[in-house]
């Protein structure tokens, strides 16, 4: 588990330095969002009720087992393959945890599980997506201080402390100014406008696109035709549609695999949609970042 950490820890510091911009945030609020989409219930005492979300979001694959001397259960992540089959899937695999726990298990005596079919890689995935979620918010940043100074005032040296005197009200909000007749900055000095636009909400639109990707693969249906502009009813059922197939996908994955797991181990572990109910058809998702039952509000 450790080596799948630094592995983590190292590509964000290499996007860091790669694009200049801090991606840590991001990484951290989207893993959040992912882990809460589903509880698990029944959990054995040695599977902390969180770990089998929280891992999967950084590993492809991890593996459901019975340790041969304690005989408890446990979920680590897959950490080496020992033998593919035909297929080019394992059937003999090494688990490790984090204070150097170490096992070989078999498709025969343990359960692997995956976030999807396509055993992607969560936090991999959205790795680019989240690259240009923080280029947009270090733009829209940019944009907002530029357009805080949008004039140049250019005058001598004497006219330095008169200049700053009157900027300080002007940003303090003061409603009027009052000066000696013929004295005055448009007077006395060249006022020069910047011409930087204010362009944030254009950015800010950009940006929650990009979210809306990160969304629709995590299955959270997150576009209405009343917040998105250029966007007609069609695209929108589109989007949600592939946003809801991509949960379903995911549901029904971690189901077989919980069923799988209670036939080997005579468990009673069940996997719910945190939506309160079990049937996918009526889950309306409603995560912002980290908590259940926040509506997503653009």
């Amino acid at each position: 588990m450790a080596n799948q950490f630094c592995e983590l820890n190292w590509l964000i510091t290499e996007y860091t330095k790669k694009y200049n911009i801090d991606i840590s945030e991001q990484v951290w609020k989207w893993a959040a969002i992912f882990q809460n989409r589903f509880t698990y219930k029944n959990l054995p005492d040695t599977v902390p009720s969180d770990i089998i979300e929280y891992f999967l979001y950084y590993n492809q694959q991890l593996c459901f087992f019975r340790d041969d001397i304690s005989e408890d259960l446990f979920v680590l992540p897959v950490v080496g393959q020992m033998d593919l089959n035909i297929y080019y899937r394992m059937d003999e695999f090494r688990v490790v945890g984090g204070n150097g726990y170490n096992t070989v298990r078999n498709t025969s005596n343990s359960v692997l599980l995956f976030n999807d079919k396509a055993r992607s890689i969560p936090s991999l995935f959205i790795m680019p997506w989240i690259v240009r979620i923080c280029e947009c918010l270090d733009t829209e940043e940019q944009n907002i201080t530029a357009n805080k100074v949008p004039y140049l005032f250019y005058g001598d040296e004497q006219d330095v402390n008169s200049i700053n005197r009157e900027w300080k009200q002007i940003k303090g909000g003061k409603p009027f100014i009052i000066k000696r007749k013929g004295v005055s900055l448009t007077e006395k000095n060249i006022v020069q406008n910047t011409g930087v636009s204010y362009i944030a909400n254009e950015i800010q639109k950009t940006r929650r696109a990009y979210e809306a990707e990160i969304l629709s693969y995590f299955g959270i249906q997150n576009l209405s035709v009343e917040k998105m502009e250029r966007v007609n009813v069609s695209e929108v059922e589109t989007l949600n549609k592939m946003a809801e197939l991509n949960l379903k996908a995911c549901y029904n994955q971690r189901r077989a695999q919980m069923n799988a797991v209670n036939e080997m181990f005579g468990t009673n572990i069940e996997v719910i949609l945190n939506d309160g109910g079990d049937e996918i058809e009526q889950y309306v998702p409603s995560y912002v970042s980290g908590g259940a039952g926040i509506p997503i509000q653009w």
